[in-house]
């Protein structure tokens, strides 16, 4: 049987907790782009930011809870909506000068690195590296 979660023993339990939390940063960007009244990422800019950010956690989301080969893709670009979109949009409504947004991206890196350490180390115990490919031979006279 192919697709599908894989058995609870096969699902790492950082991968499956971090699953629930962006699955629940999903939820609650989506429920902020329809217009409720929760504000659980920070509203900032433009009103699509929120529904970016929850698109790119509902992929990621996903992505750990099945233990899928590009893990490590959608945790990072995840981590990137939801740390430079609000960035972006705080620049925009805020005027942020160049420096204090540097400041800002180092200072969200610092704490966004461990969860990413995490799903990389385990990655690459669950997903080894594919073996090099076979050399060609030369072609015979």
């Amino acid at each position: 049987m192919s697709g599908g979660a894989p058995p609870a023993k096969a699902r790492p339990t950082g991968y499956a907790l971090l699953a629930f939390y962006l699955g629940f940063r999903a939820l609650g960007g989506l429920l902020l782009a329809l217009g409720s009244e929760i504000d659980t990422l920070g509203h900032h800019g433009p009103d699509g930011f929120p529904l970016l950010v929850a698109v790119f956690a509902a992929v990621a989301a996903e992505a750990l809870w099945n233990c899928r080969p590009w893990v490590m893709r959608a945790t990072v670009a995840y981590f990137c909506a939801s740390t430079l979109a609000p960035l972006a949009g705080s620049a925009v409504d805020h005027g942020l000068m160049p420096g204090e947004a540097v400041a800002s991206v180092i200072a969200k890196l610092v704490v966004v690195a461990l969860p990413l350490m995490y799903v990389q180390h385990r990655a690459a115990q669950l997903f080894p590296p594919a073996p090099a490919p076979a050399a060609a031979l030369p072609p015979q006279p």
